[in-house]
């Protein structure tokens, strides 16, 4: 979905990557919002720019 959402937005596929990861089932990875409820109270969003 994040995928359709980017290359809507104009985004060249081939500036897409996606590691294969779900944030949720890989706990001892990544945070994930998801997996610890409503109350735990942060999240984290990054994107990287290449000016070039």
């Amino acid at each position: 979905a994040n995928r359709l959402v980017l290359l809507k937005a104009g985004l060249k596929p081939e500036n897409i990557t996606w590691n294969g990861e779900c944030s949720r089932c890989h706990p001892h990875k990544y945070f994930s919002a998801r997996r610890l409820g409503i109350n735990s109270g942060r999240t984290f969003t990054g994107i990287l720019a290449n000016p070039t």
